[in-house]
């Protein structure tokens, strides 16, 4: 199998802040220890197994359901966004979300969202669409349905983000139902 590069782009981000792995560590943002189940430690060959349960990273990442939710936090702890209207909106969220009279919708948005299974992989299986080598299909039907719940999930977290009091005031609401209608 050959590869062809097309484009090789600098990049560097303005809006965002890059951390040394260091600082990373001494602010306890990742910290990593061996598993204390001594099985998982060697289970892996060469490398031990870890768990970053005791870090800030470690800590958060229970409360992400989804595998793109798990990812964007990541990135958003390693670089964190140094633009003041992101921070504030971040900020105001959270504010919404935490507030009593939110709390039954905000379980039900992380019930649902609990549901979706990694829309990125179904995406680009479905994409691939046929195998040019073998003459099959290279989806399955599972792709079919992690789309097909992602639809009816997405549908109702819409109804439950205009639902949210104050939900009004937040970007996130305009864009849903500027993409919804």
């Amino acid at each position: 199998i050959s590869f062809r590069v097309k484009a090789i782009t600098m990049g560097s981000p303005s809006d965002v802040m890059l951390i040394s792995a260091d600082s990373l560590f001494s602010l306890q943002i990742v910290r990593t220890e061996l598993h204390p189940n001594p099985q998982l430690q060697c289970l892996g060959g060469s490398e031990n197994k870890v768990k970053e349960s005791l870090s800030i990273a470690g800590l958060l990442q229970a409360l992400a359901g989804t595998a793109q939710g798990k990812s964007r936090l990541r990135q958003m702890l390693f670089q964190p966004s140094t633009d003041i209207d992101v921070i504030e909106e971040r900020q105001k969220s959270i504010a919404i979300f935490l507030r009593p009279e939110n709390r039954d919708i905000v379980q039900s948005m992380r019930k649902q969202l609990k549901k979706v299974k990694n829309i990125k992989a179904a995406l680009h299986h479905v994409r691939g669409g046929v195998d040019r080598i073998r003459g099959q299909l290279s989806l399955r039907n599972n792709d079919w349905r992690a789309i097909l719940l992602f639809t009816m999930v997405t549908t109702q977290l819409r109804e439950d983000i205009r639902s949210l009091v104050g939900g009004q005031d937040l970007s996130i609401y305009a864009k849903v139902i500027q993409y919804a209608t």
